[in-house]
C-alpha cells in the first residue's frame, strides 16, 4: 500500500493526478507484486525504500531543503541493505543528479550532502558485515559472484524483456509500446537540458526511462554474470513500475485524442482499458494462488517422514525452510 502511495505521489508530480491514478491502478493489480508483497520477502521492502528515497530526492529539489536529500540518502541505503537489487537506486542517482543540475552536479551542495550522508549511513552496515561475515556486502557477493559456473548467454538473459507481454498482459503491453514510442522524443531534446531547465514532464520521462532501463540491465547482468542466476521478475520490480508509467502515457495519449470529440467517451475508454488490464492481472494472481496453495503438501509429507525415520543427531541437508521447521518441531515433541 505504501509503495503505491509514494508511486502515485511521484507520478502525479511529473504528469498530474490523472496519470498518477492510471499508473497506480495498472501497477496495483500486477500479480507479481501482489504475490511477493503477501510474503515475508525483503525485496518488497527494498522497492518501497527506493520509492521513498526517490520521492525525497524530488521534494529536495522542489523545496530546496537539505533534510530531504539526507532522507533520500538514508532510504537509498535501506533499500540497498534490504536486498541486492537495491543497488539499482544508487545507479539511478548517477543519472538523476546530472540531469537535475544540468550536468553541474559537482557544484551542487545537494549532491555532496547526499553523497556524504549516504556514506555515513552506509558505513556502520559495512563495518558490521565485515565483523560478522568477513564480507562488505555478503548478500550481493554470495548471490552474484560466488555461485561458481558460467552465466547464461545474453540471448537467454533477455527473458527479462521478452516475458514482459506475458507478465503485464496484451492490453497493457500495447499501450506501453505506444507510450514508449511517444516518449522517445526525449532523446532529441537531451541537448537542451544543458542549456535550459527541462519541463517536469520531460524530467519524468527521463527518470522513468532510466528507472526501467537500469533495472532491466541489472536483471540481465544477474543472469549473464559469474555463476548465472535464477530468472525471477521480482528482482526487476522497478522495471515493471516504469512499464506501467509508459503504458499510462499511451492510455492518456489516446484518451486525450478521444476527449476532443467527447469527454464522456474519453472517460469510458480509460475505464474500459483499466478493467481489461486489471482483469488479466487478477486472473494471473488467482491462477498463481491456486498453483501454490497445495505446493507445500509434498514438503509436509517429506518432513513428517524424516521426523519419523531419523534421529535428532542426524544431519538433514535441505534448501526448504518449511521442511527444517517441520522436522525440528517433531524432534522438540
Amino acid at each position: 500500500i505504501f509503495s503505491f502511495y509514494f508511486f502515485y505521489l511521484i507520478v502525479s508530480h511529473f504528469f498530474g493526478k490523472k496519470m498518477g491514478l492510471i499508473s497506480v491502478v495498472l501497477a496495483s493489480f500486477f500479480y507479481e507484486h501482489i504475490f511477493w508483497s503477501l510474503r515475508l520477502d525483503v525485496g518488497t521492502y527494498s522497492v518501497l525504500f527506493m520509492l521513498i528515497s526517490l520521492f525525497c530526492f524530488i521534494k529536495g529539489f522542489e523545496t530546496n531543503k537539505k533534510l530531504f536529500f539526507i532522507l533520500a540518502a538514508a532510504f537509498a541505503v535501506f533499500s540497498l541493505q534490504a536486498h541486492a537489487p537495491g543497488v539499482f537506486i544508487c545507479l539511478l542517482y548517477i543519472v538523476l543528479f546530472p540531469v537535475y543540475t544540468r550536468f553541474k552536479f559537482y557544484k551542487s551542495k545537494y549532491f555532496w550532502i547526499f553523497v556524504f550522508s549516504f556514506i555515513l549511513i552506509l558505513a556502520p552496515f559495512l563495518i558490521r558485515n565485515m565483523i560478522s561475515f568477513d564480507k562488505i556486502y555478503p548478500r550481493f557477493q554470495a548471490g552474484w559472484f560466488e555461485r561458481g559456473g558460467e552465466g547464461s548467454s545474453f540471448s537467454e538473459a533477455l527473458v527479462y524483456a521478452t516475458t514482459t507481454p506475458e507478465l503485464i498482459g496484451a492490453v497493457s503491453f500495447i499501450f506501453f509500446i505506444l507510450g514508449l514510442f511517444i516518449s522517445l522524443e526525449i532523446f532529441i531534446i537531451l541537448d537542451r537540458i544543458i542549456k535550459e531547465k527541462p519541463s517536469e514532464r520531460d524530467l519524468g520521462r527521463i527518470l522513468f526511462f532510466s528507472f526501467g532501463l537500469i533495472s532491466l540491465a541489472l536483471g540481465i547482468h544477474s543472469l549473464t554474470g559469474p555463476g548465472g542466476g535464477i530468472f525471477e521478475p521480482r528482482y526487476i520490480m522497478p522495471y515493471y513500475f516504469a512499464v506501467f508509467i509508459f503504458a499510462a502515457i499511451g492510455i492518456d495519449f489516446v484518451s486525450e485524442k478521444i476527449k476532443k470529440y467527447s469527454k464522456l467517451l474519453s472517460i469510458i475508454f480509460i475505464i474500459f482499458v483499466l478493467l481489461f488490464a486489471s482483469y488479466y492481472e487478477i486472473k494471473k494472481t488467482n491462477d498463481l494462488v491456486n498453483l501454490k496453495k497445495e505446493s507445500y503438501q509434498d514438503i509436509k509429507q517429506a518432513g513428517l517422514w524424516l521426523g519419523q525415520n531419523t534421529n535428532p543427531t542426524d544431519k538433514i541437508i535441505t534448501f526448504e525452510a518449511p521442511l527444517r521447521a517441520i522436522v525440528a518441531n517433531l524432534y522438540d515433541k
